[in-house]
C-alpha cells in the first residue's frame, strides 16, 4: 500500500485556517503561500513564498518591491508579480475609502496624521499631497501635487496655489513621504514649507501643517518642529 501524500488537502486546510482563525494566525511565508494559490493553481507555493521573503526581507518588502525585481525571483512570472504589486496599492485604496468619512471632520495638526498615513500606502517613491480644508478645517480634498524619485519630489508653489484656488480652500495641510524611512525633515523640506506658506498667504489660504510620513509613522512640522509658531 502506497503512503498517502502528506500534502494532500493542504490548500483546503490553509483556506479553512484563514476563514476560521484569521490572518493573524499565519506566519509571513504562510500569508504569501496562501495568496500565491490564486496565481498557481497546481504547484507548491511554499518554496516561492520563502524565496520572495529571502530576497525582500519581509512581507511588506515583497509588496513594496518593484515589478522588475519581483520577476527576477525564480518562478515568479508576470501574473504573479502583478498580483503582488496589487496588494499595497489595494491597501491604500481600501484605507482611503475607509477614511472617506474624514471629510465630515475637522483636520488639525493634532489629528491629521492617522488619515494622512493612509495616503501613502504602496508608494515606493516620494509623493507630495495638498490637503485643502474649508473655513472650519474640514477636508475638501486630498490631491497629489507631484510624484518623484525615492529621494525627492519636485514641488512648485504655483501648482499648490492653483489647486488651493480650484478647491476653494481656506486652510491647507501639506504632506509627503520619505520612502527611505527617515522620519525627520530635510533642510529642503523646511525651505519648501516656508515658500509654500508664503505663496498661499497671498491668496488668503493659511497653511497649518506639513506632515512627513515614513514606514507608517509620521511627524508634524507644526507640532514637533514649531515651523508655524509665528502664525
Amino acid at each position: 500500500m502506497k503512503n498517502e501524500n502528506p500534502h494532500k488537502g493542504h490548500r483546503e486546510r490553509m483556506r479553512r485556517k484563514f476563514l476560521e482563525h484569521g490572518i493573524d494566525s499565519f506566519e509571513q511565508h504562510e500569508i504569501l503561500e496562501l495568496l500565491l494559490f490564486y496565481s498557481y493553481p497546481q504547484r507548491n507555493t511554499n518554496i516561492i513564498a520563502h524565496n520572495l521573503l529571502k530576497k525582500f526581507g519581509s512581507l511588506s518588502g515583497v509588496f513594496d518591491a518593484d515589478y522588475k525585481s519581483l520577476t527576477e525571483v525564480e518562478d515568479v512570472g508576470e501574473n504573479t508579480a502583478t498580483l503582488l504589486k496589487l496588494q499595497s496599492a489595494m491597501c491604500r485604496i481600501y484605507m482611503e475609502d475607509k477614511f472617506k468619512e474624514v471629510k465630515n471632520e475637522q483636520l488639525t495638526p493634532a489629528n491629521a496624521g492617522d488619515y494622512v498615513k493612509t495616503l501613502f500606502y504602496g508608494y515606493t517613491t516620494e509623493v507630495f499631497y495638498l490637503l485643502s480644508l474649508d473655513v472650519e478645517c474640514r477636508l475638501i480634498s486630498a490631491d497629489i501635487i507631484s510624484k518623484g524619485t525615492v529621494n525627492s519630489a519636485p514641488v512648485y508653489s504655483r501648482e499648490v496655489v492653483k489647486k488651493a484656488l480650484d478647491t476653494g480652500a481656506a486652510f491647507a495641510i501639506l504632506a509627503h513621504n520619505h520612502p527611505n524611512g527617515a522620519l525627520f525633515p530635510s533642510d529642503s523640506d523646511i525651505k519648501i514649507t516656508k515658500m509654500i506658506e508664503d505663496a498661499l498667504s497671498y491668496i488668503k489660504v493659511r497653511l497649518i501643517d506639513h506632515l512627513i510620513v515614513a514606514d507608517n509613522r509620521y511627524i508634524s512640522l507644526a507640532k514637533e518642529y514649531h515651523v508655524f509658531d509665528k502664525q
